[in-house]
């Protein structure tokens, strides 16, 4: 989910930004280069319906990789499906809330959708002439190709940790996701914890998204708007995107996931509150005390990213290079209804209490 709450925020940055859109090429920067894989990833035979194959039909960005069907998440966003929602925008700044992108189910179908804006104009007819302006400006921000594949690239991104298992199920693929991130047996606050590990995920591929792209035509001004620090830190020599030494390597990803991880806390969390407690109530399974905590095996599947035409994990919390995630006082408190609820249910069931929580966030500045 890609939206905005406050669209006066853009507005500060519209004239710089505004018309900075790269033309971008139709093929991936790693299309017929023979980039080598991570060992442990192995890649199999596509099926024999080439129409599936070129259109990604049944694919999520990870399988898609693994399969050997793309090389980058460039390739996905070129090529993979997804539908046009178009939203009248008159000017309403203040309260006006547009979604850019969502990942939803739609007729029996989990589908990724891409906002189309229409600026308009008309019915405000005593507009200023700034004013209409402004609204067509922000309309052709939004509506361009480069801030349109990056929201794409976010939305794919909840696709590769959400996948439908419908479509495509008639596809024989052997080693295709099994299941979601939000199936996996955990409690009702790790589940909470998965639901925003699920949306940085979302914005990190983004951010991945962007990188490949400098990468590919060397211009740092692509890292605008919520994704300015990674042109800072380029410019200030504090990452290098085309170094092969695996400590550049791994300072590169530890910094691309802090740094997403501080800013989505600091601005966003609160955003998605009510998001997360809507699904918490409604998909949480009963955790099984009985059975292995899967927390760690769904943080693993969140943070697998297409790096650089390999496969590379950068869950760095369950290794402790990064301090796990907050919840906001509301979802922590509906994690720990929905925990008490539970262990209700187990003790009428036999099973194990679980263990107390880990994650309470702090009452000082912890915000």
């Amino acid at each position: 989910m890609h939206k905005h709450n406050n669209l006066k925020k853009w507005l500060c940055g519209a004239a710089i930004v505004g018309g900075s859109c790269l033309y971008l090429s139709q093929h991936s920067e790693f299309l017929g280069k023979n980039n080598a894989k991570d060992e442990k990833v192995k890649t199999s035979n596509v099926p024999e319906c080439v129409e599936d194959t070129y259109k990604l039909i049944g694919y999520s960005m990870t399988d898609a990789f693994k399969y050997g069907v793309i090389n980058s998440i460039s390739d996905y966003v070129e090529r993979a499906p997804y539908k046009i929602d178009t939203v009248d925008f008159a000017g309403d700044f203040q309260n006006q809330v547009i979604e850019f992108g969502y990942y939803e189910e739609r007729d029996g179908q989990k589908t990724v959708v891409l906002t189309h804006i229409n600026p308009d104009t008309l019915s405000i007819p005593n507009a200023s002439p700034r004013l209409k302006k402004m609204i067509v400006d922000f309309a052709n921000y939004h509506n361009s190709k480069n801030e349109r594949e990056t929201i794409l690239a976010h939305e794919f991104g909840h696709q590769a940790t959400d996948p439908d298992k419908k479509i495509g199920a008639s596809i024989h693929l052997s080693e295709k996701t099994p299941h979601s991130v939000f199936e996996y047996n955990m409690t009702a606050e790790e589940f909470a914890l998965i639901c925003n590990h699920d949306e940085l995920r979302g914005r990190i591929n983004g951010l991945l998204y962007k990188r490949e792209q400098y990468k590919r035509y060397g211009t740092s001004s692509v890292f605008n708007g919520e994704y300015s620090f990674y042109g800072r830190a380029l410019r200030d020599g504090k990452i290098n995107p085309f170094s092969t030494d695996p400590k550049d390597i791994a300072n590169e990803q530890l910094f691309c996931v802090k740094a997403m991880r501080e800013q989505y806390e600091k601005e966003h969390i609160e955003h998605y509150e009510k998001y997360t407690i809507k699904r918490l109530n409604a998909e949480h399974i009963l955790f099984d005390s009985k059975k292995e905590d899967e927390y760690n095996k769904a943080l693993d599947q969140v943070y697998t990213f297409i790096w650089d035409g390999h496969l590379a994990n950068l869950n760095f919390y369950s290794t402790g290079q990064l301090p796990e995630l907050r919840l906001t006082d509301e979802e922590y408190a509906a994690a720990a209804t929905k925990d008490a609820r539970d262990s209700s249910t187990r003790n009428n069931e036999g099973q194990k209490p679980h263990a107390p929580s880990l994650y309470r966030p702090q009452t000082d500045n912890s915000r």
